[in-house]
């Protein structure tokens, strides 16, 4: 089992990569293989206006969908809220590597998905939006959603400030592993 954990944001210093490395540690103390795929790690060239052909895709590009998508078994995919709902840059990356051996990417795979925001819902909305995306693609969503308010009081980027929040933080992601 290889666990491919998405931090969806492009945003420099972002709680969001914090609170990712959180999660992969959970993961690590467990001794469950995984990886980390910072969307603020790719480069521009694959944005471009024939991107959606699958002979024209950035190396960069088929090299994080190889690495990270294709030879994973589950995801969890740790997105803020943007615009009530998840950052532009998830989808772009989930649309540019949707044409290329599209089967492979999150079909029959299991998603877990964990949204925060600087505000009270915790990016649900968000986390709605993405079901709907994978559960298209064929991907197996893990029904129970983490979702995490006021990150900013919440979370200082180390550690929870709020026990009950992190304990159910850890109980969503021993759920995702016997998931």
């Amino acid at each position: 089992m290889m666990i491919t954990l998405i931090s969806g944001t492009n945003r420099a210093l972002a709680k969001t990569d914090a609170l990712t490395d959180y999660i992969s540690n959970l993961l690590e103390d467990r001794g469950i293989p995984c990886q980390v795929l910072y969307l603020k790690d790719l480069k521009a060239d694959f944005l471009n206006s024939i991107m959606y052909n699958s002979t024209n895709q950035s190396d960069q590009l088929r090299e994080l969908q190889d690495s990270f998508v294709r030879d994973a078994t589950k995801f969890i995919v740790v997105s803020p809220e943007y615009n009530g709902s998840f950052p532009g840059i998830l989808k772009l990356f989930i649309d540019a590597i949707s044409v290329r051996d599209y089967a492979l990417n999150f079909s029959e795979k299991k998603i877990a998905l964990v949204g925060l925001s600087s505000g009270w819902a915790g990016n649900f909305r968000g986390m709605d939006h993405l079901a709907e995306i994978f559960a298209h693609q064929g991907g197996l969503c893990m029904p129970k959603k983490m979702a995490i308010p006021n990150i900013d009081k919440n979370f200082d980027g180390k550690v929870f400030i709020d026990a009950n929040l992190n304990k159910r933080l850890v109980d969503f992601v021993q759920a995702f592993i016997e998931f």
